[in-house]
Parts: C-alpha cells; structure tokens; sequence
C-alpha cells in the first residue's frame, strides 16, 4: 500500500461519452475516472464539448476535464444541440414517450448510410481529429492513457496522437466495450478495418469484458495483448430499497434494444397473447435511440396499464427502483458478446434475474419465476468481487507500473 502511494500515475481518458449520460461505455470511464482520483492519481477526462451538465464533478472528485470541439462539419456542436432530446416529465407512466414516431424519410436513411460509409462510426468520427489535435499539444505527457470505445472515434484520436506525439504515454490501452470492424451489428465497409488495425496497433494493450471468441475481431496484431478487464462499479455507493412483496408479479428490466441482437419482441408477444394473469412490467430504456423505440411502440397500447415504459434514469436510481421488483428480465445478446454492464446492476439488486436470448424466450421458465421458484436465476452464481471498481482499476494500474 505505501510502495503503491508513492507511485502516483498520469492519467489521461479519452472518451466520447463521459457522466452525466447513461450508457454502458459513460458509466465505465465515469467510474474508473473517480476511482483514479480517490487514490489521488492525477486523472485528465477527454471529452467532445457537448455536455453542458458536469455538475460539480470535477470540484467533488479532483478530475481535470478537458472539453474538445467534436467536429468541423458534420459534427459541430450547434448540429449535435439542435438535434438532442431532452427528455422530462413523469417518468412513470408512457406519456414520457418521445414525440417523434415512424420510420425515417428515405433521405434520412441515405444520408446516414453515405455518412457511416466514409465516416468511421459516423458522425462522432471528427472527434477524432479534435481530439488528436488537443492531445499533441506540447506538454501532455502520460503514464496511462486509456480511450473508451465505442463510439471507435476514442481509439483513433490515440492512434493519431501517437503517431504525431511518441512520448504521448508510456503505455496506452485501447478499452474496447465491442468490437468496430468485426460486429455485425455496425458490418462498416471493409476498409475500416485497415485504418482501425493501422491505428488501434499504435497501443500497447486492448483491453475487453471479457475474452471469448467475439472479441478476437478486435484487430489488434498481438492477440496476446488483449486483456480481459470487466466493468467496475462502487458498490458502495448503491442502495437497495426493501422488498416487499406484492398480490401481483412485478419485474422489471433496463437497457436498449435491437431488432437483430437484442430483440424483446418474443417476449412482449407472450404477455400480450398467451399471459392472462395480472402483471405489472417496467421497462427504462434509451428514448434517443430508434431502434428501442421503434420495437417497443406497439406494445405501449396492447398492454396498457400492465407495461411501463421509461427513460433511463440515473444509475442509483435505477438499482434502487429495480430492486423493488419480484425478478428482473435481462434479455441477452444474441452473439457471444460481452456480459451486459446491466447485469452488474441486477446483482447488485439482489432480485433474481431470468436471462435469455430473444430467439429462446422460454414461457416454462417464465412462469417459474412467476411462481416464485428462481432456481434458473442468472446471477445466482455472479461473482460480484470481479466487478468492483477496486479491482478493476487496480488492473489499469498495475499496466502502467510493470
């Protein structure tokens, strides 16, 4: 403990989505930034100078944050602000929803394909340039320097600041949360792939959730140097609330959905047509993103009163609201990706969680749980220990002191 105080770290986090915003990717760095900062390491943030709602974080928990122009014409800061959603109002019941319904014009959809062809993960991609160029300025010179992905921007600006900078730090570690050039979901042109290698290879480590064979598409020339660091959480910092519970099954679930890895469409059928007793279901999700709100808008009226649809709410928040419910729904990726951050969430609940991937929606082991009997209960054997923040950090550190 006394060798590892006198051996304080620089620090530097590029990253394109920081607190206060709730996503897996903001939520890890948010995390491990304050981490850092409570064992008084020396922590600088990288982030695009879009968010206008930092709070007191830096005053609270000692971090520097540095906030970089996001782009020069796609990505300026006035496009992104004109065409932000500030969701408020009564999140408890579904006239929270967003105004804005239907499929997008034709127009729309070919510009984002255009965009997405010669953009390396779309519209953040200019940040990597910004960024890139804020980073090669003299006199920024690290110990660690961790990039937060995705959005893939994160990583380039890195690679790119190492080319122009080679003391930029002395070890660099590309975190991925998924792959870019390998993920079906994005299946970006094949090109990207050579720019992402050419650059993500500038680092000395990729560092991933978990190692399986979905995370080898991760370019990275040493398959040796990509690590597994699970997300991290404060455990402290969370409260449950007490449950009680009710006449009639309550669960609930959180995140965002596909249409193609992450579907509840299976699911949300089954309460619809063949479920007959009385439920309560909440579901918080993103309502910025499409894609959520498009598979979940014809069950608001088919369900009515029985489903309650949500924005996102701040994680404490969240683990306490979740934490009343009978059981938890996670509905899981349907390649072999990494462990949903949501699921470290759910452990801390102490509810019983059932699991499943949208093409094995199983109604017998549903209705187990609706019975009470949680023997199929998916975090039942979690190991909580490997997700503290404590730990977690202690891996990114120990890269950098070898």
């Amino acid at each position: 403990m006394f060798f590892s105080l006198l051996c304080l770290v620089n620090i530097a986090i590029v990253t394109y989505t920081f607190y206060p915003e709730i996503n897996a990717r903001a939520l890890r760095v948010t995390e491990l930034a304050r981490e850092f900062c409570r064992r008084n390491h020396r922590v600088i943030v990288f982030i695009p100078d879009i968010n206008q709602y930092l709070g007191d974080i830096e005053n609270t928990h000692g971090l520097e944050i540095v906030k970089v122009s996001p782009g020069f014409f796609l990505n300026r800061k006035e496009r992104i602000l004109a065409k932000s959603h500030h969701i408020t109002g009564d999140s408890s019941n579904n006239s929270a929803l967003p105004p804005e319904t239907g499929k997008p014009s034709f127009s729309k959809i070919v510009k984002k394909k255009i965009v997405e062809f010669f953009y390396m993960g779309a519209f953040p991609f200019e940040f990597s340039f910004t960024c890139a160029r804020e980073l090669g300025k003299p006199g920024y010179r690290f110990d660690l320097l961790i990039s937060s992905a995705l959005p893939i921007c994160a990583h380039l600006a890195g690679g790119m600041a190492k080319i122009r900078n080679k003391n930029l730090a002395k070890v660099m570690v590309a975190d991925y949360g998924d792959p870019y050039s390998g993920n079906d979901n994005i299946n970006p042109p094949f090109f990207h792939k050579w720019v992402e290698k050419y650059l993500v290879n500038r680092y000395d480590y990729a560092s991933v959730p978990r190692i399986n064979s979905y995370y080898c598409k991760i370019p990275f020339k040493r398959q040796e140097r990509i690590l597994e660091i699970p997300q991290g959480i404060k455990i402290s910092d969370y409260k449950r609330a007490g449950y009680v519970p009710g006449k009639n099954p309550v669960f609930a679930c959180a995140g965002t959905f596909y249409e193609r890895i992450r579907n509840p469409s299976a699911f949300l059928d089954y309460l619809c047509s063949s479920f007959h007793l009385p439920f309560k279901f909440f579901m918080y999700t993103d309502f910025n993103n499409r894609d959520s709100f498009d598979l979940l808008s014809p069950y608001i009226s088919k369900l009515e009163e029985r489903l309650t649809v949500s924005p996102l709410i701040p994680r404490q928040e969240l683990i306490y609201e979740l934490s009343k419910a009978d059981f938890l729904i996670n509905i899981a990726n349907k390649n072999d990706g990494p462990l949903p951050s949501k699921l470290i969430d759910y452990k801390i609940c102490g509810r019983p969680v059932y699991s499943f991937k949208q093409e094995e929606f199983s109604p017998e082991i549903f209705n187990e749980f609706i019975t009470g009997n949680y023997r199929n209960d998916f975090c039942r054997v979690m190991d909580i220990e490997k997700y503290k923040i404590e730990n977690v950090a202690q891996k990114f550190l120990d890269l950098a002191r070898q």
